[in-house]
């Protein structure tokens, strides 16, 4: 998976004034000048920086959600601050304290519940800034909007085909919202003794929906099956079990996640992997990425399954050797340059030389050593 030989970016697709496009423009640069040390990376990446800045200064109407909003751009600022030392992301980060504290009743009644596109994700932004009074009226939200009664589980406020469907993919269901609440609970203990029994029955009524094949559906109404995909499916159970397992140490949730993995790993083997392309979210870079942090957090090694899926990556062509934020890594047109769902993403990940270290959303600028900052 190193990187190898000149990845260029096509600039006519990222030309436009998107802060969040811009600062993952940045950490392209940034990762790229790890490898170079060409310092005009380093200077495109901080001058994507600046004009990031600029951007949201002159904003009115920017999100603070993960994948299109302040908190995402963040995450991604502390990453590059992290390759260059006169980056900093505490003023944005003050910023958006700022907001949440003014905000944060207007916050909660407003927004979804998932990981990257609702609450979960700014209450993990809570926990990374250590803004307890803010994560505590999260949580109580989520305790409002979480039904657990007659042995099922109704959620209002998550991605749904239907209002009758429950989502259970990571990105935008369940075990996102549990991932979050659990590291809640970890970073502030006193959070527990309301909280750490409702997650346990979710998790339970989670593992409850694997079927008799082993398989986790993606939305539970229509029992849709699971493609292999780090947000929804059996990789979002796992991701599930890994963070919790991470935190708590339970080893039930070690042996579940060992036995899903066996069976992801059977299925890319067998080609049934239902890949939509090459990136991040529904292709195989992203599954990289989770197989790293998973041998990382359960403590085994399968160097085999990692090769595979980067011989999967390659086999995606792109146009004249650029990797282009618009187009396609099948025949089919992309419109979403985003890290998550274009080139970009695949890039980032062939230019990670130590993806073990990394972490499960580091790609993206959620870096999941913060959590070893929490004791864990």
């Amino acid at each position: 998976m190193d990187f190898v030989g000149e990845v260029e970016i096509d600039i006519g697709a990222w030309d436009y004034n998107d802060p969040v496009r811009i600062i993952e423009k940045s950490l392209f640069y940034a990762k790229k000048w790890q490898i170079t040390g060409d310092d005009s990376d380093k200077s495109k990446s901080i001058d994507c920086v600046h004009e990031c800045m600029k951007l949201i200064e002159s904003s009115n109407n920017l999100s603070l959600c993960i994948s299109s909003g302040l908190v995402g751009i963040y995450f991604i600022l502390t990453s590059i601050s992290e390759i260059f030392s006169e980056i900093s992301p505490e003023p944005l980060g003050s910023a958006i304290d700022g907001v949440i504290d003014d905000s944060i009743r207007e916050l909660v009644e407003s927004m979804k519940l998932e990981f990257v596109s609702g609450l979960s994700g700014i209450l993990y932004y809570c926990i990374c800034r250590r803004r307890e009074q803010a994560a505590f009226f999260i949580m109580r939200e989520f305790s409002r909007r979480i039904d657990l009664s007659n042995d099922g589980l109704t959620v209002v406020g998550l991605d749904t085909v239907d209002s009758d469907s429950l989502n259970l993919g990571f990105a935008h269901g369940v075990p996102g919202v549990v991932s979050a609440m659990t590291l809640a609970m970890k970073v502030f203990p006193r959070l527990q003794d309301d909280y750490f029994l409702m997650v346990e029955r979710i998790v339970g009524y989670c593992r409850d929906q694997v079927s008799s094949s082993g398989e986790f559906p993606w939305l539970l109404k229509d029992n849709l099956p699971a493609r292999i995909g780090w947000c929804y499916g059996n990789l979002s159970l796992i991701l599930m079990y890994a963070v919790q397992y991470q935190c708590f140490g339970d080893e039930s949730r070690k042996e579940d996640a060992l036995n899903l993995i066996a069976l992801c790993n059977n299925r890319i083997y067998s080609g049934d992997h239902s890949f939509v392309d090459a990136g991040i979210c529904h292709g195989p870079a992203g599954v990289i990425v989770l197989y790293r942090y998973f041998q990382k957090v359960f403590d085994y090694e399968d160097e085999k399954i990692c090769q595979f899926l980067a011989d999967e990556v390659e086999k995606y062509k792109f146009a004249n050797h650029k990797v282009r934020p618009y187009y396609p890594f099948t025949t089919i047109e992309h419109f979403a340059p985003s890290i998550l769902q274009s080139a970009t993403g695949v890039a980032l990940v062939r230019m990670s030389k130590d993806l073990l270290n990394e972490g499960w959303l580091a790609i993206i600028g959620i870096p999941i050593e913060n959590v070893n900052d929490f004791g864990v």
